[in-house]
């Protein structure tokens, strides 16, 4: 592939959206629970969202984020400086869930930013 990027995507069409995505996979941006790199877009795996509707998906430089109905935010891939949000610096194989409800969120660069129904931003 030659590139440092990878790609997140969601697929309405299906009677649930599913979270897709293919690219570089080291820092495991992919949500595959690998560092495997994929040239074709793959599902990730769903048992990590928990059966939530997600409505948006974004990819940072080294991680990706997605966003259900609910509010809830589930991020995964490279946390060396916390920027997952989970208050640590581990890296995230697969979706995880972040600790309580946002409105928003975007991946960009080396971080995430979500506005939670406090008004806090993280």
């Amino acid at each position: 592939m030659g590139l440092e990027a990878h790609g997140v995507e969601l697929q309405p069409w299906a009677s649930r959206p599913t979270v897709w995505s293919r690219g570089n996979g080291p820092h495991s941006r992919l949500g595959h629970g690998n560092e495997e790199t994929k040239l074709v877009l793959t599902l990730v795996g769903a048992e990590g969202f928990r059966g939530a509707q997600i409505v948006m998906v974004a990819a940072g430089g080294l991680h990706s984020v997605a966003l259900g109905t609910e509010g809830r935010m589930w991020t995964w891939g490279f946390s060396s400086y916390g920027q997952l949000g989970h208050n640590d610096e581990e890296n995230r194989l697969v979706p995880t869930l972040l600790a309580g409800e946002a409105l928003g969120g975007a991946a960009g660069g080396w971080g995430i930013s979500h506005i939670s129904h406090s008004g806090s931003e993280a």
